[in-house]
């Protein structure tokens, strides 16, 4: 895959490390290719766990992920990043999450609205996810913020 070029866009700018809220854990996302129209929404965390051995003694620790490099999970995708540049899509941080269970729910309720499954323009090919009301209980007004997304 050719080298990243293309940065991560949030509210219409350049997102840098201090635009990051302290609390978020990973983000929403949508992966557009202008060319053709086509579009992807996913979701990233922004870390993950790294474990290290030392004296017999395992440590798990968190390390940034490889989000400012990411280009979702979709192989079709990846091959037109590949072949075309970075410089052919744009990608765009819909929404930060503080939770897991946030992004799980997030991804999936932006995955529907949006009515992926049947926009033939979108990347995505499914939507599949177990979600509990029990997750949400320290982010009541998260859903809120999730309905006021122009997808």
């Amino acid at each position: 895959m050719r080298e990243n070029t293309m940065t991560w866009l949030y509210k219409n700018k350049q997102i840098l490390d201090e635009d990051i809220p302290e609390k978020a854990l990973g983000f929403l996302y949508k992966i557009t290719h202008p060319s053709s129209g086509r579009w992807y929404l996913g979701r990233k965390m922004l870390t993950k766990s790294k474990i290290t051995q030392s004296k017999g003694i395992k440590k798990k620790s968190k390390v940034e992920s490889d989000w400012k490099e990411y280009w979702s999970s979709s192989k079709e995708i990846q091959e037109l990043v590949a072949l075309e540049g970075t410089d052919k899509f744009t990608r765009e941080i819909l929404i930060f999450c503080d939770t897991k269970a946030t992004m799980t729910l997030g991804e999936e309720y932006i995955l529907h609205v949006s009515g992926s499954m049947f926009d033939e323009k979108c990347f995505n090919q499914n939507i599949r996810a177990k979600i509990y009301k029990s997750w949400f209980k320290k982010t009541p007004n998260f859903f809120n913020s999730l309905q006021e997304l122009s997808l």
